[in-house]
């Protein structure tokens, strides 16, 4: 269970650093999409960032809720 709380956490803020980085996302992006404008490749890019903490938050919870009942083998 603490696997999956870390690859959650994992999630959560590898989005972030890449954003605030190197930004690999949004040239991915843009050699999927040769078309997109630097705009609609940054909006993809924010609403992907934007996620990230929704989604960070619906695989964390379960996972503390479920905490106490963890036992050691």
């Amino acid at each position: 269970m603490c696997s999956v709380l870390a690859l959650t956490l994992v999630a959560l803020v590898v989005p972030r650093v890449d954003h605030a980085t190197r930004n690999v996302a949004a040239d991915h992006i843009r050699a999927g999409y040769l078309t997109y404008t630097r705009a609609r490749i940054d909006t993809a890019v924010s609403g992907d960032t934007g996620l990230s903490p929704l989604l960070g938050r619906v695989g964390t919870l379960p996972c503390l809720a479920a905490a106490p009942r963890w036992t050691t083998a």
